[in-house]
């Protein structure tokens, strides 16, 4: 891939919030969740990290079937920084592992 184009598709993705369309059967999983695009790799594909439960890890995603969404209205979509009043579905919420669990409850 291209350098410039590269960086240009960093520039735009890198960031941001996305959703994921369409109707390919190893896409159905990401289907109503949010993601931020970590960066877009040498391939021209997204990284993107979906931020519900505890799955944290980052999916190779091409950006034909990536949109680019407006932040809620709280603003800032950074995970476990937001106000009191602002409202987060019970998917978007950190939930922790049993693990973390075992260790607080030490």
């Amino acid at each position: 891939m291209d350098f410039d184009r590269l960086r240009s598709l960093r520039f735009e993705y890198e960031n941001q919030l996305v959703v994921v369309e369409g109707d390919r059967p190893e896409l159905q999983r990401f289907k109503g969740k949010m993601g931020h695009v970590k960066t877009v790799n040498c391939n021209g594909r997204a990284l993107v990290q979906f931020d519900s439960g505890s799955d944290r890890g980052w999916y190779d995603i091409d950006l034909d079937f990536l949109r680019v969404v407006d932040p809620p209205r709280g603003g800032d979509t950074t995970p476990g920084n937001t106000s009191g009043s602002e409202q987060i579905s019970p998917d978007m919420q950190y939930k922790p592992s049993a693990l973390e669990l075992a260790r607080q409850s030490k």
